[in-house]
């Protein structure tokens, strides 16, 4: 009787316990990812921040450590880190007060701040394009703001050559258009002889595949003489846009329409 009574006394402790934790993870539903073994881990030392550090990589995508203040339970965040060693920057500092799937929620903590900080450096890399020689903006931004940007502005001037009235005239310029595709391309070719850091050199690396493949579909659609917007071939690609009304960035493929999420990728590889 006494093992019995003990046992149903160690279940529902057991039961409190995936409760307690449950309701952790609803607060702060990227916890789901972790163990229950993780996620106590973190809750037993609640008082000492940094004790998130190890588990954030399987938290969010490539934000695999937080940048802290001076001190040993510092509270002050100041930036994010990427698996490759990129920083950026908080749009300000974040106090990691209060319970820790608080200061890590998409409320007012980590994720939210990682949201704005991403949304803030690519509408300043956005308006930083347009005035900037290429390859020094390139070396000069942050690889996701590189392929977010680079595939916004080419989605602009390739909508601006189908968006002429002419047929005829569309096809010249969408010629012109591809010449200026296989320039770019030369320029980051290029580029990469340069003396690069390495995280400038995987940022080049990224848009280079990416500008590859935008050149593959301007070549197809000159090829095929594609002279409109609403043609099939061209609304099938993945579109970005910069939206000013909505002050974000928006993506569109067919009849699909999706905000940008704004998670933090850091200077990852690509394949297309």
């Amino acid at each position: 009787d006494i093992f019995k009574a003990a046992s149903e006394t160690l279940d529902q402790i057991q039961k409190q316990l995936e409760d307690y934790l449950l309701s952790k993870c609803v607060a702060f539903p990227r916890f789901f990812f972790l163990s229950n073994d993780e996620l106590l881990e973190i809750l037993s030392q609640a008082r000492r921040p940094q004790a998130v550090q190890p588990h954030l990589r399987k938290c969010f995508d490539n934000l695999v450590k937080l940048r802290f203040g001076d001190g040993a339970n510092s509270q002050d965040i100041h930036g994010m880190i990427s698996a490759e060693g990129e920083e950026i920057k908080f749009v300000k500092m974040l106090k990691a007060r209060n319970n820790v799937e608080k200061w890590l929620s998409a409320d007012g903590g980590v994720e939210d701040f990682m949201v704005r900080t991403i949304r803030d450096v690519t509408r300043k890399g956005w308006k930083d394009y347009e005035v900037t020689p290429r390859k020094e903006w390139v070396r000069n931004s942050y690889c996701q703001v590189t392929i977010t940007v680079g595939s916004i502005y080419w989605t602009l001037e390739s909508e601006q050559v189908l968006s002429i009235k002419e047929a005829g005239k569309v096809v010249q310029a969408m010629g012109k258009w591809l010449k200026k595709n296989k320039d770019q391309l030369q320029g980051l070719t290029e580029l990469i002889r340069d003396k690069l850091t390495s995280l400038q050199r995987k940022g080049v690396v990224a848009l280079v595949t990416q500008d590859v493949h935008n050149r593959d579909i301007i070549e197809k659609l000159y090829n095929e003489k594609v002279t409109s917007i609403q043609n099939f071939m061209w609304q099938q690609q993945l579109r970005y846009y910069w939206d000013e009304q909505l002050d974000d960035c928006v993506i569109r493929q067919v009849d699909a329409c999706i905000m940008y999420g704004h998670e933090y990728m850091g200077a990852l590889s690509r394949l297309v």
